[in-house]
């Protein structure tokens, strides 16, 4: 999700639908939803810029344009389709953030496991990989690798990358990482490198799985609303437990290393439930 100028939220879904959302500020608990755009391809990052709405899709990036100002889309421009699709249902493309360059920023998830249903996985040079596109969209750079399932990107004041990534083959727990410009960041599938590595990128923090088994995108604190002691720290949301944390960060020889603390409020989540 992200928000327009006028304070009203726009939220990309899965099944492939972009709706504006308002009456945010408001005290009233009746929200206004609006949908904007359907039918792309698994939307799992949105990004406005100068009020433009830019959706990540499995297929592309797409600038979406309402040219009769009626408040839905009604022309979807391909603003850069150079990432390579593949069929397997876990090489989602997520996130799409942008530094203070304009840059845009998002990743791909690898397939895994290698054999489905006994059919081989099809690994491209893209699976796994953090990706970054000039404000034209003119090209696609991959910047770093070793992603294994990157759930959330966000760039921090200091154009700092960092992301979370999800337990499975090769990653014993979940992770939040600050990513190294040309590292490689554990997953061994998506190393694309030769030599194969026999280490990686050190992450900022493993999240134990009891904590937290799917952490979301991790935000700086930046606003005047939090402490001051607490501003360039992190906060945390969770798919798996629906809860909020905080990502207390140091630096020690070049290395950020960290601690989570789950703060008080729950929300529910499915993963939780069934746990």
């Amino acid at each position: 999700m992200d928000f327009l100028s006028d304070g009203r939220a726009v939220v990309s879904s899965l099944s492939g639908e972009v709706w504006v959302v308002d009456e945010i500020a408001n005290s009233s608990t009746q929200l206004s939803w609006t949908r904007f755009a359907t039918g792309l391809n698994q939307p799992h990052g949105v990004k406005v810029v100068d009020d433009r709405i830019y959706v990540t899709g499995r297929d592309q990036i797409t600038l979406l344009h309402d040219r009769d100002g009626n408040g839905e889309a009604d022309f979807y421009e391909n603003f850069n389709n150079q990432v390579m699709a593949a069929t397997n249902f876990h090489a989602f493309t997520m996130n799409l953030d942008t530094d203070s360059k304009g840059n845009f920023y998002f990743a791909k998830a690898t397939p895994w496991p290698p054999y489905p249903r006994g059919v081989p996985a099809e690994i491209t040079p893209h699976h796994g990989a953090l990706f970054r596109m000039p404000p034209d969209g003119s090209r696609l750079d991959v910047i770093a690798s070793g992603l294994r399932n990157p759930n959330g990107l966000s760039i921090g004041p200091n154009d700092e990358i960092v992301y979370s990534d999800n337990e499975g083959n090769w990653v014993p727990t979940s992770k939040v990482y600050r990513i190294v410009e040309g590292g490689f960041h554990g997953f061994m599938p998506s190393a694309h490198r030769t030599p194969i590595p026999n280490d990686f990128e050190k992450p900022l923090l493993w999240v134990p799985h009891f904590v937290d088994n799917s952490p979301s995108t991790p935000i700086f604190i930046t606003s005047e609303t939090w402490p001051a002691a607490l501003r360039g720290q992190l906060l945390i949301t969770s798919y798996g437990r629906g809860t909020l944390s905080l990502v207390l960060n140091e630096e020690v020889n070049d290395q950020w290393q960290g601690a989570h603390m789950t703060l008080p409020p729950e929300w529910g989540s499915i993963y939780r439930w069934i746990d």
